[in-house]
């Protein structure tokens, strides 16, 4: 016969399983065998079953033994104490439980039938039923079922252990893009939170993202020749780790996000000298495209041969700090077809909704690392990882206005909706999203342009 140092299943009631704690000397018995059960909602239990004869007790005994009930959302200790007796016949068994806590009773009885003689089998499944008693519900009928499955190893209802960082070492220069973080597997943990800041202090996150299933992360879009600092912490369903211990490394000189484009630094174009930049695998220009003739925003431009622009309030300054608005007819060359020159130099054109989209996923679609340092504010304050640069440009309203300058920016793709709107890119001050929206063709708006 053997001993269950139960799992008993309250489907009316808030809880859902009961949880030994690891400090319980039981747990850890050499003979202890460990399964997991899963109930009709798909929550999983941990149950420790050890030998005994027909019968026994449980209670908690001078804090050495303690057990857990889970409910949706959490869970909370409880000093229990109860009988327990059980008979099995070869696959089929048979328990009944008494649970005494506080003002809750219980008196329960179940069956099941194994694969083998239980618990020595490999899986099982059965029925539970009985009553539940509380002051402030009264009695209530409680059914349910469950499978189990049996697993090796030790209890655990614990949070997960602290990650141990793996590579790359700490401290380590000169390390090429694109940049490859790993840590240990923790017990226990079903994801993983991977911070990457530029302090130590972490609250100039480069990546802050959850819900990791890997132990490892692939991150793009750093700057070259800079420190980056990073940690891992672990979560499973009883809570979070603390984080592991930080590590930093330093980006190399050459190559990689942020850096020239390989054989063009500088384009010269329409009189103005354009920087590049390499974000991933995309060369772009550093800067807003800023030519043609400034027209008042209250126009529209015509097909006339000759770019027209608009400038932030009427202010051709505005234009030398930010570059030119364009409606997208006008920054299209008056052609619909995705990928064209439009008003780029040569070897450049209009990016389409796709190859923004990648630019995107090139930062880990993280906007503060293609606004430029002094651009936006709290959760949005750019950290210009990438090089991109972009400022907050504001943008040319169909009503023939400007607005939102330092708020937001939009660049045009060259991907057309329908013949109304257009697809663009969306950046906004005060959070790290980028967002790929349609617009009117006849708002103005910022061109970046893309090397073919």
């Amino acid at each position: 016969m053997k001993k269950i140092q139960f799992l008993f299943l309250l489907p009316i009631l808030i809880f859902n399983s009961c949880k030994k704690d690891d400090n319980n000397p039981l747990g850890s018995n050499d003979t202890a065998q460990i399964w997991h059960m899963v109930n009709d909602a798909g929550e999983i239990a941990e149950v420790v079953i050890t030998p005994f004869t027909y019968s026994g007790t449980f209670s908690e005994t001078d804090n050495s033994q303690h057990w857990y009930m889970s409910y949706p959302g959490g869970r909370m200790r409880i000093p229990v104490s109860g009988t327990i007796s059980h008979t099995s016949q070869g696959d089929h068994w048979y328990f009944t439980i008494t649970i005494q806590n506080g003002g809750v009773s219980l008196l329960g009885t179940g069956e099941g039938y194994s694969n083998g003689n239980f618990p020595d089998a490999l899986t099982a499944s059965g029925t539970v039923r009985g009553v539940a008693t509380a002051p402030s519900m009264g009695s209530q009928n409680v059914n349910g079922s469950w499978t189990a499955s049996k697993i090796n190893g030790t209890t655990n209802t614990e949070v997960p252990p602290n990650p141990v960082l793996s590579s790359p070492a700490d401290g380590v220069t000169n390390l090429s893009q694109p940049i490859v973080l790993s840590w240990s597997s923790c017990s226990g943990a079903t994801s993983y939170t991977l911070q990457v800041s530029a302090n130590n202090s972490f609250n100039l996150f480069v990546f802050n993202q959850s819900s990791l299933i890997s132990t490892s992360k692939q991150i793009n879009g750093l700057l070259n020749n800079t420190t980056y600092y990073w940690r891992v912490s672990a979560t499973n369903s009883y809570g979070t780790s603390s984080y592991s211990t930080i590590r930093s490394f330093t980006t190399s000189s050459v190559g990689g996000s942020g850096s020239s484009c390989a054989g063009i630094p500088i384009v010269t174009y329409q009189g103005k000298v354009y920087n590049t930049v390499q974000v991933g695998t995309q060369c772009w220009l550093k800067e807003n495209l800023n030519v043609g003739t400034r027209i008042n925003i209250s126009q529209n431009p015509s097909n006339n041969g000759t770019i027209e622009k608009y400038c932030y309030n009427d202010l051709e300054s505005n234009c030398d700090t930010y570059g030119g608005l364009y409606q997208w007819n006008e920054a299209m060359g008056y052609s619909t077809t995705p990928g064209t020159k439009g008003i780029c130099p040569d070897g450049f054109h209009v990016p389409t909704n796709a190859e923004l989209q990648i630019l995107g996923t090139a930062v880990s679609n993280n906007s503060n690392a293609l606004k430029a340092i002094d651009q936006g504010t709290g959760s949005g304050a750019g950290l210009n990882t990438s090089g991109f640069s972009a400022l907050l440009a504001g943008y040319r309203i169909n009503n023939g206005t400007s607005d939102n300058l330092g708020g937001s920016t939009l660049f045009w793709s060259s991907t057309e909706y329908n013949t109304i709107v257009a697809y663009g890119m969306f950046l906004y001050f005060i959070n790290s999203t980028i967002n790929f929206y349609t617009n009117n063709k006849v708002y103005g708006y910022s061109v970046r342009c893309l090397k073919d």
